[in-house]
């Protein structure tokens, strides 16, 4: 198995930058589409690049409304 670092965006556009850039990426297309609905593990798919060694870096975006950072803050923990 690989153990490079891996980041997990929110978004296509951050993914393509970032491998562009050389640097391993995953991207969801929102921030609780790590697992299935009801579900909070991980798909099967996503598993597949979890490690013990490998760094894994979330990528979401930054937004202003307070119930939305709320939510993404929470996504993160739970993925995390």
């Amino acid at each position: 198995r690989c153990s490079l670092p891996i980041a997990i965006t929110e978004g296509f556009k951050k993914a393509v930058l970032l491998t562009q850039q050389g640097y391993p990426a995953i991207a969801l297309r929102g921030v609780v589409n790590w697992h299935p609905k009801g579900i909070k593990e991980l798909f099967p798919v996503l598993q597949e690049f979890v490690t013990e060694r490998r760094e894994i870096r979330i990528v979401f975006d930054q937004d202003p409304k307070p119930k939305t950072i709320a939510n993404v803050g929470r996504q993160i923990k739970q993925l995390g």
